[in-house]
C-alpha cells in the first residue's frame, strides 16, 4: 500500500503532506475494486448491494477548483490565465 501511496504523490508531484489524503485516495479505490475474496464483487457492492459509481473519480493531483459559497457562483473565470 505505501508503495501505491507514494507512486500517487510522486506521479502528482505533490508534497508528502498530502500523504493523509493520499491514503484515504486509495483506500475508497480499493474498496470499488473486485476482489477474489468476495469472488469478484466489489466491497462496495458486498456492504451496500449496488455497483460503485465511479462517475466522480478524476485524475489524482489534478487542477479542482472549490465554490466556497452561493455568493461566489457568479464569479467567472478567465481561462487566459490558467
Amino acid at each position: 500500500m505505501a508503495d501505491n501511496i507514494s507512486a500517487m504523490l510522486f506521479e502528482a508531484n505533490l508534497p508528502l503532506s498530502l500523504l493523509g489524503e493520499a491514503l484515504s485516495t486509495q483506500i475508497h479505490i480499493w474498496n470499488c475494486l473486485p476482489t477474489s475474496s468476495l469472488k469478484g464483487i466489489t466491497p462496495h457492492e458486498g456492504w451496500f448491494k449496488p455497483k460503485p459509481d465511479v462517475s466522480h473519480l478524476r485524475v489524482w493531483g489534478c487542477l479542482a477548483f472549490r465554490r466556497t459559497s452561493a455568493a461566489h457562483s457568479n464569479l467567472t473565470w478567465n481561462n487566459a490565465s490558467l
